[in-house]
């Protein structure tokens, strides 16, 4: 019986991935989208299905997409490495940087402060450190954080249930010539305008958002497991 139920659960989960769309959007209303084009197709190895995506942002507002990530920098080897969750995902670190490069493709300023350039410089085994290029009324300033990814899951039109993947702007561990409101703002303005640029993928339902695990395997790659509800 038992193995009837993983036979029939991984026939479902298959007929999921190989109808899953080229693309992942969050808002179907807006152009930016996750590609999500299988490299390695779909594969099972070790009693695990696995598939392997892109990953990098795209825009799609004109005739021609403009794509961030695929050119930019070389991917590292993906890690061999499986726990005990039903769902587990790896992420190598370019495709939230992707995001952040798609993001700045538009100048970004307000209150005087504009967002020069944002970069997941390294995973370290608490956290993303991401390295933000201000200038600041005409000075430049760097700031450091050490920002959580954090999973989270949301439904959206035709039942489809989207998952993200998010880093923002809130733990600053360095100095920084931005008064206590400025960061505040900074925090706030962010993420407001960067959720569109998450990265996404379109197969979540059932996955749960309360009982994930976050494993930083190295510099480069993030391990994020998951059950189903």
């Amino acid at each position: 019986m038992g193995q009837q139920i993983v036979k029939t659960l991984c026939d479902q989960l298959l007929k999921l991935l190989t109808q899953q769309s080229e693309v992942s959007k969050f808002n179907y209303d807006q152009n930016i989208s996750t590609d999500q084009r299988y490299f390695d197709g779909i594969t099972i190895k070790d009693n695990m299905l696995s598939v392997w995506f892109q990953g990098y942002k795209c825009d799609h507002s004109n005739t021609d997409s403009t794509c961030f990530g695929y050119s930019q920098t070389n991917i590292s080897r993906r890690k061999t490495f499986y726990t005990n969750h039903d769902v587990q995902y790896q992420i190598e670190k370019y495709a939230f940087n992707s995001g952040f490069w798609l993001y700045l493709y538009q100048e970004r300023i307000f209150n005087g402060i504009k967002i020069e350039n944002i970069t997941l410089k390294r995973f370290f085994n608490m956290g993303a450190q991401v390295i933000a290029q201000l200038d600041v009324n005409g000075t430049k300033d760097s700031l450091e954080f050490l920002e959580p990814v954090v999973f989270t899951r949301s439904a959206i039109p035709d039942h489809v249930y989207i998952g993200k993947f998010a880093i923002r702007l809130t733990n600053l561990i360095g100095n920084t010539i931005l008064s206590q409101n400025q960061l505040a703002s900074l925090s706030q303005y962010f993420d407001n305008r960067f959720s569109l640029y998450d990265i996404s993928y379109t197969n979540a339902l059932a996955v749960s958002e309360t009982q994930v695990d976050y494993i930083y395997l190295d510099e480069n790659w993030i391990h994020i497991g998951s059950n189903i509800e």
